[in-house]
């Protein structure tokens, strides 16, 4: 694999992730995926093709190839979670490439961006612990606003923390290209540019320079020269490019505010069907349970409460409410504006809408299975009060898409009319947490499977909200990870590797952040020293490092650690404590236990086993172990306990690799003479 890092700007100037500078040339593997959706847009088996030949035309980029895999799913978030997709869609994240190229569809990413950050944030996060580097490329639709898909694009891929290719405005800046229609000649060059981007991206060289690929179905050499000149514009234009400087709520998106509250009484409204007074009975609870008081609220079966477009029944829900109380309201079938909600009634009202599924919900796994199809077929009324009407979308088909995926056994419904009180957990939490900028209390009663609804709802509010992981503003920044080379080391081999960042906001805090965390006898120092020794058996590590800078920008890069097996050393199975109760007088029970003593290294070693009790035998007290062999020590309880008084008696089995300590190992021994 080679690598790139992003360019330092003077002066402190935010740009995003870009990768500038090769370190390293060499074969070099991509995978790009994206929905069927977004293959309709852009072709993305021929931006592969292109791609992979660019690379392998390059000099030292012999041997490189480039693929697509066009995903079953709708959206990202639907062939990442759906129970008949995320199999096949797992599978590509699973395997490792260099690159991982994530190509988001443009109905979603323009609408809801909430959808689509998920599925990046999952599929990058799946991409990184299988050892790829993901990439979060841009697109380009022709109807809809550049400027909003740039903004979610980079929001997206500055909150999951990888770097975004402005591929949308490489093909913006090509006349005709960002409208092709069904052009061929259109479509072809649209799927070169787009090729060229990340290939400029990845490489930091033009493709009109550096690469003899030269598809003669694209046009002249001039054609070719001026679409590969506006794919490295775009590039090195937009590692110096401000897109985004503040949240959501500050940038205009009103409803994503929240509510600093200035006493501990909690008033809300809302209207819908037994399912919204389900989410309400439980919104109480975490309201009460979190030291406040639920202040009465309005509800449609004992209040009336209605609101349309041109009937707001003010004497419902007008909130002329004490100072002392602070407001939230949620509902659904409502096409009245988040504003003129606000304008009716106080400064401190928020307006939620609860995207939940209602239509022909069935029970068990099916239930789940036509939820997650189902954001899909009501985007309307979804984009209707999320984006037009600029109410906070509480996106329960996301939140649930993932509790199923933690838990396969929680379902959306299990009666074919209601929620399961998972969801209902997390819907309450999900609105709690959005509206009052705080994590609510769990009540006391919760079962461990609400436990998990509880904590889905409250986690996704606040990601959801800011577009990041962190569950808190991320800003642009120039941050980056001086890409790791892959590192080989033996077990039990000290070592010390230090991370380096650049640009950001200093100083920096590092993590890791794998699924699998580090091997056991490593450490991660928040200095970004990883340091020690392994000591677990030989393997190769995929770990991903993460860097935070001081201004909460963070940025993430896969790092392979491939451990050998070494020198000698003694691995002993199992390496647990050695219990026996023996009755008072007499007799010993015939009980022993053993244990495999094995040399997993390359030089043999020689081995000691000790003890202090006369009561405990051993049958071996030394060895040798050559490379790869074992021995199996017996340990005995002898008749020197038949005269021992009632009590608990102890000792420890010292097993010493007396070549160079690599493995030593203590096993204690319990020894409780009882009454017979």
């Amino acid at each position: 694999m080679f690598h790139r890092f992003l360019m330092s700007v003077a002066r402190g100037t935010m740009v995003s992730f870009l990768a500038t500078h090769v370190l390293l040339a060499q074969a070099t593997q991509v995978k790009i995926i994206g929905p069927a959706a977004t293959h309709t847009t852009h072709d993305i088996t021929t931006i592969a093709l292109d791609l992979g030949e660019m690379l392998n035309a390059a000099p030292g980029y012999g041997g490189s190839s480039a693929s697509a895999t066009i995903l079953a799913g709708r959206s990202l978030m639907e062939s990442y979670y759906h129970p008949e997709q995320k199999g096949a869609t797992r599978g590509v994240l699973d395997t490792k490439h260099d690159y991982v190229v994530i190509l988001p569809e443009v109905y979603f990413l323009h609408w809801i961006p909430e959808a689509t950050f998920d599925g990046v944030l999952q599929m990058s996060r799946r991409a990184l612990n299988a050892g790829s580097t993901p990439l979060l490329l841009m697109p380009r639709g022709d109807t809809y606003p550049l400027s909003v898909l740039s903004e979610n694009s980079y929001r997206i891929g500055n909150g999951s923390g990888i770097a975004t290719v402005p591929g949308g405005h490489a093909v913006d800046s090509a006349s005709g290209l960002s409208s092709p229609g069904t052009d061929p000649l259109k479509l072809r060059q649209q799927a070169y540019l787009l090729a060229a981007t990340l290939f400029n991206q990845i490489t930091g060289i033009n493709a009109a320079t550096g690469t003899t690929y030269a598809p003669s179905d694209v046009g002249t050499a001039t054609d070719l020269s001026s679409l590969a000149g506006k794919a490295a514009a775009a590039v090195t234009t937009h590692a110096s490019t401000v897109h985004y400087t503040t949240s959501r709520h500050l940038s205009g998106v009103a409803s994503y505010r929240t509510i600093t509250p200035p006493s501990n009484r909690v008033r809300y409204a809302f209207t819908g069907t037994s399912t919204e007074n389900g989410i309400s009975d439980r919104l109480d609870e975490l309201i009460q349970a979190s030291g406040h008081i639920a202040a009465p609220h309005a509800r449609p079966t004992s209040d009336g409460l209605t609101w349309t477009q041109t009937v707001f029944d003010r004497t419902k829900a007008t909130f002329d409410a004490a100072p002392n109380e602070y407001l939230f309201l949620y509902g659904r079938d409502t096409q009245i504006s988040a504003q003129s909600l606000i304008a009716y009634n106080q400064a401190n009202l928020i307006p939620i809408f609860v995207d939940r599924h209602y239509d022909g919900v069935q029970t068990g796994d099916l239930s789940t299975r036509i939820l997650l199809r189902d954001l899909h077929e009501r985007t309307d009324n979804i984009f209707s009060y999320h984006y037009y009407q600029g109410w906070k979308g509480m996106f329960l088909h996301l939140g649930h898409a993932r509790l199923n995926d933690i838990d396969s056994s929680i379902f959306y419904s299990s009666d074919g009319t209601h929620m399961t009180s998972e969801n209902y957990y997390m819907a309450a939490a999900m609105m709690f947490t959005s509206a009052l900028g705080k994590d609510p209390t769990p009540p006391s009663t919760l079962t461990a499977k609400q436990l998990k609804g509880f904590n889905v709802g409250k986690q996704m509010a606040k990601e959801l909200a800011f577009l990041s992981e962190t569950m808190a503003f991320t800003p642009e920044s120039s941050l980056a990870i001086v890409p790791p080379a892959p590192l080989e080391k033996a077990r039990w081999e000290n070592f010390s590797q230090t991370f380096t960042a650049s640009g950001g906001v200093p100083p920096y805090t590092w993590t890791e952040s794998s699924a699998a965390g580090l091997p056991a006898g490593l450490s991660l120092s928040a200095g970004g020293v990883l340091s020690g020794a392994v000591t677990s058996s030989p393997q190769t590590r995929k770990l991903v490092i993460k860097v935070t800078d001081s201004a909460g920008a963070i940025h993430k890069v896969p790092f392979v650690l491939n451990v050998t097996p070494g020198v000698g050393s003694l691995s002993v199975t199992p390496a647990t404590t050695f219990s026996v109760a023996v009755p008072f007088g007499g007799p010993v029970p015939s009980t022993t236990t053993q244990y495999t003593l094995s040399n997993p290294g390359l030089t043999s070693i020689q081995w000691a086993a000790t003890k202090t009790a006369p009561w405990l035998t051993l049958n071996l007290s030394n060895g040798t172990l050559a490379a790869g062999a074992s021995a199996v020590l017996t340990a005995t309880i002898n008749s020197n306990a038949n005269s021992l008084a009632i009590g608990t008696y102890t000792d420890t089995i010292a097993l010493t690799n007396t070549a160079n300590g690599f493995g030593n190992t203590t096993i204690g021994v319990n020894l409780r003479i009882v009454y017979p």
